[in-house]
């Protein structure tokens, strides 16, 4: 009974020896390539400045030294900086010009997943037309679409028609939730909450929301819940009230309905396009090519299977809940796999 003992712990000692080996090889590659990824780009840079420098302090440094009779010094590391700045200035001016009168110089979407463990505040956010009124804050557009749901519920808009009044009141007596309207959601299900719905993620429900850069919310009710100094969180009863529209409910946020296409064996659904953003949804049987316009970036992400994306000579795999920006030069890339993806992008003018 002792050998197969023996080996049992001889066989333990050598599976952690082997991982532990393991691990310290992975920390190591992981530890080069990052060093890779740091020195390369650097190492280019400083050999291209260079360059850059031998040629314009050889060449327009003697042709100067020629004209006035005598060498400048430093002169080609000026003309290497101008260089650098006329460069700057294309890029800018050209490259980047579209998205940047369109968008400004902040990055015109917000992604990102929200898995409520809890039940988070009921809430709503101003239009463009209330925080022209207001003097403050941002216009926010949500979209929601349920990634995952364990009886998980979500409130958009009101249970009834109500006014201000009523609502101020049942805010007052602590029983707002009483005129909200709730829905257990499933999965693949699709909200756009639009300026001035109430709205509220419940306990069990994941989200993947797309909204405008805004992080300008008003808080109409949030359980009673204590803060970090000790006293309930914060109410925006006042602003709240002021863009809050009473009539939008579930049936209004139900994002737009469009017709399914189907192209190259693959459907098509758009779900919604807005002043804010374009969303279509892709069921890829195969491979799906499409291209990036040129002149816009896109966003890709996988909301059910796994896929490939290929572009050139590049390919990089994707997972359920990866999100990859396509920049607006990329042109052609395919999807390659059994999978569904959302495309998102914003309005080219």
């Amino acid at each position: 009974m002792k050998i197969p003992i023996q080996h049992e712990r001889l066989n333990r000692t050598i599976n952690r020896a082997t991982k532990s080996f393991s691990i310290i090889i992975l920390s190591i590659r992981k530890y080069f390539l990052t060093g890779i990824l740091v020195l390369v780009p650097l190492a280019v840079t400083l050999y291209i400045m260079f360059f850059l420098f031998q040629l314009t302090d050889g060449i327009l440094g003697v042709a100067v030294a020629k004209s006035i009779g005598y060498r400048i010094p430093g002169l080609g590391l000026v003309f290497t900086a101008l260089i650098c700045v006329a460069v700057g200035l294309v890029a800018q001016n050209y490259f980047g010009k579209k998205v940047i009168d369109a968008q400004g110089n902040n990055f015109p979407l917000l992604i990102k997943y929200i898995d409520a463990n809890s039940d988070l505040s009921v809430q709503v956010h101003p239009g463009k037309e209330d925080v022209e009124k207001m003097g403050k804050g941002n216009s926010k557009k949500e979209f929601w679409f349920v990634f995952g749901s364990n009886e998980g519920k979500l409130n958009i808009g009101f249970n009834k028609n109500t006014n201000k009044d009523e609502i101020k009141n049942h805010i007052d007596k602590g029983s707002l939730q009483k005129i909200l309207d709730y829905k257990t959601v499933k999965r693949g299900e699709t909200y756009l909450i639009n300026p001035g719905t109430v709205h509220a993620i419940c306990s069990g429900s994941f989200i993947l929301e797309i909204q405008e850069p805004s992080d300008t919310t008003y808080r109409l009710y949030d359980y009673d819940r204590i803060g970090k100094d000790g006293k309930k969180r914060e109410l925006h009863v006042e602003d709240s009230l002021k863009c809050l529209n009473t009539k939008f409910g579930f049936e209004v946020a139900t994002s737009e309905r469009y017709q399914e296409q189907t192209v190259d064996n693959t459907r098509l659904l758009p779900l919604t396009k807005n002043d804010k953003f374009f969303i279509n949804q892709f069921k890829v049987a195969e491979k799906f090519t499409t291209q990036s316009g040129g002149d816009y970036f896109e966003v890709i992400t996988i909301v059910e299977g796994i896929a490939e994306i290929n572009w050139g000579k590049e390919t990089m795999k994707l997972y359920e809940g990866d999100i990859v920006l396509i920049p607006a030069k990329m042109w052609d890339f395919t999807i390659h796999g059994q999978c569904t993806f959302l495309q998102i992008n914003t309005p080219t003018n």
